[in-house]
């Protein structure tokens, strides 16, 4: 079997494997080189032992990552005496997660939409009044532009 055809075998480049073979000791010279079934196995075993090693180092840096999760809050918040409490190094409160504090993350995120929606309410509201006045302000000035047009007529009529 070639050295090409175990790496696209296990899914892993020609590079993986010149290098496993250099670190076996098997001669091994290019893509192209004869390898003996002997060869073959111990290579494909050393794979499997590299990529069984990486995904156990994968689940640990998952596994930690999970452990040190926090819920980081954009202001402070008066909290339950039940829930764990911590301030970092900014001033801002840092909550375990646990239901409780999902609960009250939870109603601290619905106070914040009605919040928004408030805001979003008034915005619109206040865009309403801005625009009836531009439209009163629009009549005034066609009304004017009207007058002024009549004065003009009317001075031109007389001249004539």
């Amino acid at each position: 079997m070639k050295a090409i055809d175990v790496a696209t075998k296990n899914h892993v480049s020609t590079d993986d494997v010149m290098k496993i073979c250099k670190e076996l000791g098997i001669p091994c010279d290019n893509e192209q080189s004869d390898l003996h079934n002997d060869d073959v196995f111990l290579i494909e075993k050393k794979i499997q032992i590299i990529k069984e090693h990486r995904a156990q180092e994968a689940k640990k840096l998952i596994q930690q990552a999970e452990l040190k999760k926090k819920i980081k809050l954009k202001r402070k918040v008066h909290v339950a005496k039940e829930l764990k409490k911590e301030t970092d190094g900014k001033g801002e409160t840092v909550i375990h997660e646990g239901t409780d504090a999902r609960k009250k993350a939870n109603s601290l995120i619905g106070d914040a939409n009605s919040i928004l929606n408030d805001a979003k309410e008034k915005a619109t509201n206040t865009l309403g009044e801005t625009k009836e006045k531009l439209s009163h302000e629009t009549d005034r000035v066609k009304d004017a532009f009207k007058a002024g047009m009549d004065a003009f007529n009317q001075e031109k009529s007389k001249k004539s």
